[in-house]
C-alpha cells in the first residue's frame, strides 16, 4: 500500500514550441498550480490505469517496470487522482509517467538521457510518440534546459520568472494534430524558413537571459517571439484571442506567446513594467 502520496507538478514549456522539433533548444519547469498523485481509493475507475498496463505488457517494458506489483495495486484499488487539465499543454500523461516510474520502476536509471528515453517510451501509451520531456520534468521536480545533446539540471528557484504568467483559453486541444499541422505546412514551406531560422535564434537568447539572469533583454527577445509567432502560427491561436495578442503587441504592455503546441489551453504571457489582467483566467508562475 501506498505510505504516502507523493505528488508530481504539471509542467510549462517556457521557451522552444515548435522549434525544438529542428534541433532547437528548450527550457521547461515544474508547476506546482496543478499535480497528481497515486492513492487507493476501492471502486474508483481504473479504466486508464489498466490501458496503461495493458500497453506496457504489449510494448515489453516489464524490464522496466515491475507489472506484478502495479496488477495487485490495482486490483486493492490503485487510483491516479489529479487535477492537471487535459489538453492543455501541462504535461497531464508526463506527471502520472512520472509518478508510474517513481513506483514502479524496477531500478532507477542514473544517466539523465537514458532516464528521459525510458519515460518517452513509456509516455508513448497515451501520444503515440514523446520526446520524455515533460514527465523528466514532472520526475525530476526541476527545471530543465534542453538541446539536441544536451540536458541540464538548473538549480531550484534559478530562474526570475516573477513577470510571467499563464492565460487560460479554456480550449482543451491535440498536441499530435498541431504538430502534424506543423510539420505538413509550417515547416515544409520554403516561404518560413527565415521566419522560423530568426524564431530559433531568438529562442535561444530567451534562454540565455533567463539562466544567466538578464531580465534587461528579455523584454525585446519576448516581444520578437510574439511577434515571429503570429505570424507564423495563425493555425494554432485561438481565434478569441488574437485581438488580445495584437493588444500586447500594439501597446508594449504585455506579450503573448504559445506555451506548448499552442490550439487552446493555456497561453504564456510577459508583462515587464504593467500587471496583466482581462477577463481570463491568468496563473502567475
Amino acid at each position: 500500500m501506498l505510505k504516502n502520496h507523493k505528488s508530481f507538478f504539471s509542467k510549462v514549456l517556457l521557451a522552444g514550441e515548435y522549434t525544438v522539433i529542428s534541433d532547437g533548444e528548450a527550457l521547461a519547469i515544474p508547476f506546482p498550480q496543478f499535480k497528481g498523485q497515486f492513492e487507493f481509493r476501492p471502486a474508483s475507475n481504473q479504466d486508464s490505469l489498466i490501458q496503461l498496463i495493458n500497453y506496457l505488457q504489449e510494448n515489453g517494458m516489464e524490464q522496466y517496470f515491475n507489472l506484478q506489483e502495479m496488477h495487485e495495486d490495482i486490483q486493492k484499488g490503485l487510483f491516479y487522482n489529479a487535477d492537471i487539465p487535459i489538453g492543455y499543454g501541462l504535461g497531464s500523461s508526463g506527471a502520472l509517467i512520472a509518478a508510474l516510474y517513481d513506483r514502479y520502476a524496477i531500478s532507477k536509471a542514473n544517466d539523465l538521457h537514458d532516464l528521459k528515453s525510458i519515460l518517452a517510451q513509456t509516455e508513448c501509451a497515451f501520444h503515440g510518440s514523446s520526446s520524455g520531456m515533460d514527465p523528466l520534468v514532472s520526475y525530476l521536480n526541476r527545471p530543465l534546459y534542453f538541446s539536441s545533446n544536451e540536458i541540464q539540471i538548473l538549480p531550484e528557484n534559478a530562474l526570475d520568472l516573477q513577470r510571467f504568467f499563464l492565460v487560460d483559453t479554456g480550449i482543451a486541444r491535440s498536441t499530435a494534430h498541431h504538430v502534424q499541422y506543423y510539420l505538413e505546412h509550417i515547416s515544409a514551406e520554403e516561404a518560413n524558413k527565415s521566419d522560423l531560422h530568426a524564431l530559433k535564434n531568438a529562442n535561444h537568447l530567451m534562454i540565455r537571459d533567463l539562466i544567466n539572469n538578464h531580465p534587461e533583454n528579455l523584454n525585446q527577445t519576448i516581444k520578437t517571439i510574439s511577434t515571429i509567432q503570429y505570424r507564423l502560427f495563425q493555425a494554432m491561436i485561438p481565434e478569441d484571442f488574437k485581438s488580445l495578442w495584437l493588444e500586447g503587441l500594439n501597446t508594449d504592455r504585455f506579450y503573448l506567446k504559445l506555451c506548448g503546441a499552442g490550439g487552446g489551453g493555456m497561453i504564456l504571457g510577459y508583462a515587464q513594467h504593467s500587471n496583466f489582467s482581462n477577463h481570463h483566467p491568468v496563473f502567475q508562475l
